[in-house]
């Protein structure tokens, strides 16, 4: 029973590391090779202090996919829909 524990356990702590996939190997290679000394809390403590530490923000991911992108074609013969300034470009 306690070998089951311990198997779903690591299962839950491979997943927490996983979700931590904007570090490198090289950034969660002690936490891995250790996991089995850490619980859950430690080990999502620790990735949280070196994601702080490699200044890993997660706003620019969202910001980027939040922008709109605005095309024109200065090819287009009907002139009267763009812009002065790409009227100006043309």
């Amino acid at each position: 029973m306690a070998e089951f524990k311990k198997t779903i356990d690591n299962e839950k702590k491979d997943a927490l590391i996983a979700d931590f996939y904007m570090l490198s190997k090289e950034d969660k290679a002690d936490i891995i090779a250790n996991k089995e000394k850490y619980s859950l809390e430690d080990i999502k403590a620790k990735l949280s202090v070196i994601c702080f530490d490699k200044k890993v923000s997660f706003s620019k991911t969202e910001d980027k996919e939040k922008e709109d992108v605005v095309t024109y074609n200065v090819n287009n013969t009907n002139d009267s829909n763009l812009p002065d300034w790409v009227k100006a470009v043309k």
